[in-house]
Protein backbone atom coordinates (compact mmCIF):
# COMPACT_ATOMS: atom_id res chain seq x y z
CA UNK A 1 0.00 0.00 0.00
CA UNK A 2 1.25 3.60 -0.89
CA UNK A 3 2.23 6.10 2.36
CA UNK A 4 -1.03 7.93 0.62
CA UNK A 5 -3.40 5.18 0.78
CA UNK A 6 -2.00 4.36 3.94
CA UNK A 7 -3.38 7.53 5.10
CA UNK A 8 -6.40 7.56 3.49
CA UNK A 9 -7.17 4.12 4.98
CA UNK A 10 -5.86 5.35 8.80
CA UNK A 11 -8.01 8.30 7.99
CA UNK A 12 -11.18 6.39 7.71
CA UNK A 13 -10.05 4.16 11.22
CA UNK A 14 -9.72 7.08 13.56
CA UNK A 15 -12.20 7.16 16.79
CA UNK A 16 -14.99 9.19 15.63
CA UNK A 17 -16.21 12.55 17.38
CA UNK A 18 -20.31 12.15 16.77
CA UNK A 19 -22.39 9.76 18.45
CA UNK A 20 -23.53 6.85 15.91
CA UNK A 21 -26.89 7.07 14.66
CA UNK A 22 -28.76 10.05 13.94
CA UNK A 23 -32.09 9.26 15.39
CA UNK A 24 -30.74 6.32 18.25
CA UNK A 25 -27.53 5.43 19.51
CA UNK A 26 -26.74 1.77 19.01
CA UNK A 27 -27.25 -0.89 22.02
CA UNK A 28 -25.79 -3.98 22.26
CA UNK A 29 -29.33 -5.94 20.92
CA UNK A 30 -28.71 -3.74 17.56
CA UNK A 31 -25.12 -4.53 16.97
CA UNK A 32 -23.41 -7.53 15.84
CA UNK A 33 -20.53 -9.14 17.82
CA UNK A 34 -17.85 -10.14 15.84
CA UNK A 35 -15.46 -12.91 17.05
CA UNK A 36 -12.64 -14.32 14.17
CA UNK A 37 -11.00 -16.40 16.97
CA UNK A 38 -12.82 -19.21 18.64
CA UNK A 39 -10.54 -18.32 21.48
CA UNK A 40 -12.72 -14.94 22.24
CA UNK A 41 -16.02 -16.29 21.26
CA UNK A 42 -15.79 -19.04 24.06
CA UNK A 43 -14.21 -17.24 26.51
CA UNK A 44 -17.26 -14.58 25.80
CA UNK A 45 -20.04 -16.71 25.11
CA UNK A 46 -22.18 -16.08 27.96
CA UNK A 47 -22.20 -12.31 27.17
CA UNK A 48 -23.09 -13.02 23.11
CA UNK A 49 -26.86 -13.33 24.11
CA UNK A 50 -26.73 -9.62 24.23
CA UNK A 51 -25.98 -9.02 20.82
CA UNK A 52 -27.99 -9.67 17.91
CA UNK A 53 -26.38 -11.50 16.28
CA UNK A 54 -23.07 -13.14 16.23
CA UNK A 55 -20.40 -13.55 13.05
CA UNK A 56 -16.90 -14.75 12.55
CA UNK A 57 -15.93 -12.35 10.44
CA UNK A 58 -16.75 -8.02 10.10
CA UNK A 59 -19.66 -7.56 7.48
CA UNK A 60 -20.08 -3.88 5.64
CA UNK A 61 -23.03 -2.01 5.99
CA UNK A 62 -23.71 -3.61 10.02
CA UNK A 63 -23.05 -1.99 13.25
CA UNK A 64 -20.64 -4.12 15.01
CA UNK A 65 -18.51 -5.09 18.32
CA UNK A 66 -15.36 -6.62 17.26
CA UNK A 67 -13.26 -8.80 19.40
CA UNK A 68 -9.68 -8.99 19.42
CA UNK A 69 -6.33 -7.26 19.46
CA UNK A 70 -3.92 -7.69 16.75
CA UNK A 71 -2.99 -11.44 17.13
CA UNK A 72 -6.36 -12.52 16.09
CA UNK A 73 -7.73 -9.65 14.60
CA UNK A 74 -5.00 -7.56 12.05
CA UNK A 75 -5.26 -4.95 10.35
CA UNK A 76 -4.84 -1.05 10.37
CA UNK A 77 -6.81 -0.33 13.65
CA UNK A 78 -3.93 -1.60 15.37
CA UNK A 79 -1.15 -0.20 13.24
CA UNK A 80 -0.64 3.00 14.28
CA UNK A 81 -4.05 4.05 13.20
CA UNK A 82 -5.17 5.73 16.49
CA UNK A 83 -3.18 6.57 19.76
CA UNK A 84 -2.91 2.78 20.47
CA UNK A 85 0.07 0.94 19.46
CA UNK A 86 0.80 -3.35 20.12
CA UNK A 87 4.16 -4.84 21.16
CA UNK A 88 5.11 -8.29 20.14
CA UNK A 89 7.92 -10.23 22.01
CA UNK A 90 9.22 -13.34 20.74
CA UNK A 91 5.98 -13.91 18.94
CA UNK A 92 3.41 -12.73 21.29
CA UNK A 93 1.79 -9.69 22.35
CA UNK A 94 3.29 -8.75 25.67
CA UNK A 95 1.84 -4.47 25.83
CA UNK A 96 0.22 -1.68 24.46
CA UNK A 97 1.29 1.90 24.47
CA UNK A 98 -1.57 5.15 24.95
CA UNK A 99 -0.23 7.85 24.95
CA UNK A 100 3.72 7.94 25.26
CA UNK A 101 2.37 5.03 28.47
CA UNK A 102 3.18 1.65 27.66
CA UNK A 103 1.14 -0.90 29.83
CA UNK A 104 2.10 -4.93 30.05
CA UNK A 105 0.26 -8.11 30.26
CA UNK A 106 1.14 -11.16 32.89
CA UNK A 107 -0.79 -13.52 31.53
CA UNK A 108 -3.56 -14.81 33.19
CA UNK A 109 -3.24 -12.09 35.87
CA UNK A 110 -3.24 -8.66 34.54
CA UNK A 111 -4.46 -7.23 31.22
CA UNK A 112 -5.12 -4.15 28.98
CA UNK A 113 -7.50 -3.19 25.70
CA UNK A 114 -8.22 -0.75 24.11
CA UNK A 115 -12.00 0.10 23.62
CA UNK A 116 -12.19 2.65 20.59
CA UNK A 117 -15.21 3.14 17.78
CA UNK A 118 -14.84 4.08 14.12
CA UNK A 119 -17.22 5.43 11.69
CA UNK A 120 -17.14 3.95 8.32
CA UNK A 121 -17.60 5.07 5.01
CA UNK A 122 -21.05 3.37 4.43
CA UNK A 123 -21.97 4.96 7.84
CA UNK A 124 -21.90 1.76 10.03
CA UNK A 125 -20.32 2.23 13.39
CA UNK A 126 -17.61 -0.42 14.39
CA UNK A 127 -16.45 -0.89 17.68
CA UNK A 128 -13.07 -2.66 18.56
CA UNK A 129 -12.54 -4.30 21.78
CA UNK A 130 -8.72 -5.57 21.76
CA UNK A 131 -6.83 -7.02 24.60
CA UNK A 132 -3.31 -7.86 24.95
CA UNK A 133 -4.39 -11.02 25.70
CA UNK A 134 -7.41 -12.64 25.63
CA UNK A 135 -8.03 -11.46 29.49
CA UNK A 136 -7.48 -8.13 27.92
CA UNK A 137 -10.37 -8.40 24.98
CA UNK A 138 -12.69 -9.77 27.97
CA UNK A 139 -11.88 -6.90 30.25
CA UNK A 140 -12.91 -4.48 27.20
CA UNK A 141 -16.28 -6.17 26.60
CA UNK A 142 -17.42 -6.38 29.85
CA UNK A 143 -16.17 -2.74 30.83
CA UNK A 144 -18.36 -1.80 27.60
CA UNK A 145 -21.48 -3.71 28.21
CA UNK A 146 -21.14 -1.61 31.82
CA UNK A 147 -23.42 1.26 33.04
CA UNK A 148 -23.58 3.68 29.91
CA UNK A 149 -20.03 3.03 28.74
CA UNK A 150 -20.94 1.89 25.50
CA UNK A 151 -22.54 5.47 24.98
CA UNK A 152 -19.20 6.70 25.75
CA UNK A 153 -17.63 4.96 23.43
CA UNK A 154 -19.70 5.81 20.63
CA UNK A 155 -19.52 9.57 21.39
CA UNK A 156 -15.68 9.32 20.46
CA UNK A 157 -12.19 8.45 21.97
CA UNK A 158 -10.19 5.92 22.82
CA UNK A 159 -10.58 4.26 26.33
CA UNK A 160 -7.84 2.00 27.84
CA UNK A 161 -8.86 -0.53 30.67
CA UNK A 162 -7.10 -2.59 32.95
CA UNK A 163 -7.96 -5.92 34.46
CA UNK A 164 -6.26 -7.21 37.79
CA UNK A 165 -7.43 -10.78 38.52
CA UNK A 166 -7.82 -10.16 42.08
CA UNK A 167 -9.17 -13.00 43.51
CA UNK A 168 -6.91 -15.27 41.42
CA UNK A 169 -10.07 -17.15 40.17
CA UNK A 170 -8.47 -16.72 36.43
CA UNK A 171 -11.95 -15.08 35.91
CA UNK A 172 -12.51 -11.46 34.43
CA UNK A 173 -15.10 -9.64 36.66
CA UNK A 174 -16.45 -5.89 36.50
CA UNK A 175 -15.39 -5.13 40.15
CA UNK A 176 -11.42 -6.24 38.50
CA UNK A 177 -11.51 -3.65 35.66
CA UNK A 178 -10.67 -0.26 35.86
CA UNK A 179 -10.51 2.56 33.53
CA UNK A 180 -6.92 3.52 33.22
CA UNK A 181 -6.82 5.97 30.00
CA UNK A 182 -8.92 7.85 27.46
CA UNK A 183 -8.52 10.71 25.04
Amino acid sequence: MTKRGAAAALALLLPTSAPAGAAAQPTPQSLSLVAPSEVDLEMNSDLAPQFASVLSHPQPGMDQVILGGPAVNPGPQWEGAGLVSFYSRGGYYVGLTFRFTTYFVVFGDSDYAAVFAVRMPDGSVRVYVGGISRFGTRAGLVWLLSGSNLRRVLSGGTYIVHWFDSDADDEVDLGEISLVASG
